[in-house]
């Protein structure tokens, strides 16, 4: 079987590798006694992830129908990193930029840049569901480093959007390019299968095109009001003038004609 230039299924598994690892960045948090925000939504991304992973080919096929089910995933990073202390301060801030780079491989660029607006709104909102984590920015004057944040999004959504586009774009190249092959090869068919006709007589040419209808040697010698024998000699020569030897062959090698 051919290898795909872009397969969403394989590439999927990679971005569930990097969900992986951001949950292992969090794992190591817990251990150096860090404070992760509550255990219980830690163990249920543990779960949603592991259900992600377990059953990868059918979440595939679904969210390529669906793809608005990418806005849930990102809505659950949204709601963790509001939760969870908001903004950077959140154990989840790296967890989420992996439900960012899944959607280039689902939707175009475009709607790739809208739901990284709508992330935004959900960054934004979290920043006011903390109380006095706004004030602290504005205080320690990190506008520029939130600023930068919202870059970033934008960024990483950029960094996987456009390979994707790219391979996207291959792939339906390389598709276009094997149809156009089956094309020209049944092209030549077609013209070889002329050149074979050009060599018979008008008569040999209704024999055949009475063969192409599916008659039998009866039906074509009361069609023309010859003999059976006189059809059989006339199949005899089709089948020596385009080198084959059976009436199922004749009719794949040879063009079917009008009376």
């Amino acid at each position: 079987m051919e290898q795909k230039l872009f397969d969403v299924r394989n590439n999927l598994v990679y971005l569930l590798v990097l969900r992986w690892a951001a949950l292992l960045h969090v794992a190591v948090l817990l251990v150096l006694g860090l404070d992760i925000g509550p255990p219980a939504a830690f163990l249920a991304l543990i779960a949603y992830v592991f259900i992600l992973t377990m059953f990868w080919g059918t979440v595939t096929e679904l969210v390529r129908e669906r793809p608005l089910l990418l806005h849930v995933d990102l809505l659950i990073a949204g709601a963790l990193i509001a939760v969870t202390g908001g903004a950077w301060k959140s154990s989840y801030y790296m967890y989420a930029y992996t439900c960012l780079m899944v959607f280039p491989f689902f939707v175009s660029m475009r709607k790739s840049v809208l739901a990284t607006v709508v992330f935004s709104a959900y960054y934004t909102l979290g920043l006011f569901v903390n109380e006095g984590l706004l004030d602290n920015v504005v205080h320690d004057k990190q506008i520029d480093s939130l600023f930068s944040n919202y870059i970033a999004f934008f960024l990483v959504v950029l960094f996987f959007g456009y390979p994707a586009c790219v391979m996207k774009k291959l792939e339906s190249v390389k598709a276009s390019t094997a149809q156009l092959r089956t094309y020209v090869d049944e092209t030549h068919m077609l013209l070889a299968a002329a050149e074979r006709q050009q060599g018979l007589t008008p008569r040999e040419s209704e024999v055949l095109a009475l063969l192409h209808q599916g008659m039998t040697n009866a039906e074509i010698a009361a069609t023309l009001y010859l003999s059976e024998k006189t059809v059989k000699n006339h199949l005899y020569s089709v089948y020596r003038k385009l080198g084959v030897s059976s009436r199922s062959e004749a009719m794949l090698q040879s063009l079917p004609t009008k009376l």
